[in-house]
């Protein structure tokens, strides 16, 4: 499985060669990719984190 630095990288270079060789209306879908990705991204960090911490507390109030 490629590190994920290096998957990065290679969407970075992707969406670099798509930004230099298409239009403005492709940039600006893949401005909204990358925005979405990156609420994604946060979303689900912050569910991670609410969900460990009710677990925590629920482990912690059963004693």
């Amino acid at each position: 499985m490629p590190k994920r630095e290096d998957t990065e990288f290679a969407e970075a270079r992707r969406r670099a060669f798509l930004r230099r060789h298409f239009s403005v209306e492709v940039n600006s879908y893949l401005d909204d990719l990358e925005d979405a990705r990156e609420c994604a991204e946060r979303k689900t960090g912050e569910i991670l984190e609410s969900t460990l911490a009710a677990a925590t507390a629920g482990r912690y109030s059963n004693r």
